[in-house]
């Protein structure tokens, strides 16, 4: 299970992957990318042996609802709609016990296996962050939108740490500390 960001930029599209947001974007990518009053792109949701669901959107406003925003509630069963900025369409994600039920816009559905989906559209919320992060300092818009993020993203590292078991000490039990 994937959920890959593409971002198109004037006549380029790039996907945002774990390499791409290591460095800022190169030029001319990165002065079209400040430039656009938004990044258009799309969310492509895969799995093996699949065909993707593909959904095209102003990804500042896509990605935090779907990849952050959603996950608390999906976590707790319940279903999430969410609305896209450049379509009327909406997009819906529906637990169905240990699968995840996505419609597009387009009406095209499939399902997911609800713990893979969930790790994976965390993955491609922190992605997306560190994107904006790097690619934007002192864009206070963006700052505006990239705070809320940051929050969901520490928010739940704090509970995966403090869901996790104490670290094993055996190692030092007959050593002076």
């Amino acid at each position: 299970m994937q959920v890959l960001l593409r971002i198109n930029l004037g006549d380029a599209a790039i996907t945002v992957d774990d390499d791409l947001v290591k460095k800022p974007l190169a030029e001319p990518l990165a002065g079209v990318a400040r430039a656009q009053h938004y990044l258009g792109g799309e969310v492509e949701i895969s799995d093996q042996g699949r065909e993707p669901l593909q959904i095209l959107d102003d990804l500042e406003q896509l990605v935090p609802r779907l990849c952050l925003q959603a996950l608390a509630r999906l976590e707790q069963g319940e279903a999430v709609t969410i609305p896209l900025f450049t379509d009327p369409a909406k997009l819906t994600l529906t637990p169905k016990g240990d699968q995840l039920e996505i419609e597009a816009p387009d009406g095209r559905r499939d399902q997911f296996p609800l713990a893979a989906a969930l790790v994976a559209l965390e993955a491609c919320g922190a992605r997306f962050a560190h994107l904006l992060e790097l690619n934007f300092p002192g864009d206070e818009g963006r700052e505006r939108k990239l705070a809320p993020m940051r929050l969901v993203l520490m928010q739940r590292e704090d509970a995966r740490l403090r869901d996790a078991p104490p670290p094993d000490m055996s190692a030092w039990a007959d050593k002076d500390v």
